[in-house]
């Protein structure tokens, strides 16, 4: 799991790799150019945080909360009386698909957030937590159990069924994600790749760029690049079988793209190890 804000160098707390929590103070406004890695769930306590993401944009007040998907974002944090404050809890996929329900009614168009009030409750609570965070050993169980808890809140409480639907296009989008991770080196061309998915090639590569955030040949090669150079730190493999084993159809191709992403060649970056 990545916590992937610069700022949060040192997250406060990581539970069973599905859940991070931090508290995030700000005394300066402040603007952030950030890749959200993981679903964040955010419940500002002072202030407001606006956030762009592709063509929308959405404030979020003091007393509110916002479920974000993964993506690139533009966030400004925005003071009130001096001070921005907010509870961040990442949650990975799989604590997230637990709790969602097949959806009676998606739409096609997927939002990055759903956003609501913190009614006097989940106040309560998120308070609570807080405290409990002092702790975090003694407390460990009984915090993961309250943030189970204030996201089942959500769902039981949303009339809309929008927040239902928010939580399966996330279990969607994980499931493509996890077909992709776990394939990509035994597909041979983006046909391929979207069969397995059963997909057609033009549906799959708009699911592809949501999803990632670029084209499926830019990240397949950039997966490919990071394997050969751990590769060439940790094994004794010859530089021939790397590029073999990393799924490059020629060796004048491996040290091209190679040298191109790292600026040498990998007998080079070999050595300099």
């Amino acid at each position: 799991m990545n916590v992937p804000f610069d700022f949060m160098s040192n997250p406060q707390k990581q539970f069973n790799r599905q859940i991070f929590l931090k508290t995030y103070v700000e005394n300066k406004p402040s603007k952030i150019y950030t890749q959200v890695t993981e679903n964040l769930l955010v419940i500002v306590l002072h202030g407001k945080k606006h956030l762009i993401y592709r063509d929308y944009e959405t404030t979020v007040k003091e007393g509110e909360f916002a479920l974000f998907r993964k993506g690139n974002y533009i966030m400004n944090q925005i003071l009130s009386d001096e001070k921005y404050e907010s509870l961040l809890i990442f949650l990975g996929d799989e604590m997230l698909k637990s709790i969602s329900r097949p959806s009676l009614s998606s739409s096609k168009e997927e939002i990055p957030f759903f956003k609501g009030n913190t009614i006097p409750y989940m106040a309560n609570e998120v308070n609570s937590i807080q405290q409990l965070m002092v702790d975090y050993d003694q407390y460990e169980e009984i915090i993961h159990l309250k943030i189970m808890e204030l996201l089942i809140y959500i769902q039981k409480t949303d009339q809309t069924g929008a927040f239902e639907n928010f939580l399966h296009s996330l279990s969607m989008e994980c499931d493509f994600r996890q077909n992709i991770l776990q394939n990509y080196t035994y597909l041979q061309n983006i046909q391929e790749m979207a069969d397995a998915v059963h997909m057609s090639v033009s549906s799959y590569k708009r699911k592809f760029q949501k999803t990632f955030g670029c084209t499926p040949h830019f990240w397949a090669n950039e997966q490919k690049l990071s394997k050969a150079a751990l590769l060439l730190d940790t094994s004794n493999y010859s530089i021939t079988d790397i590029c073999f084993i990393c799924g490059f159809s020629s060796l004048s191709t491996f040290h091209a793209q190679f040298r191109k992403k790292y600026g040498i060649s990998p007998g080079i970056y070999r050595k300099n190890r």
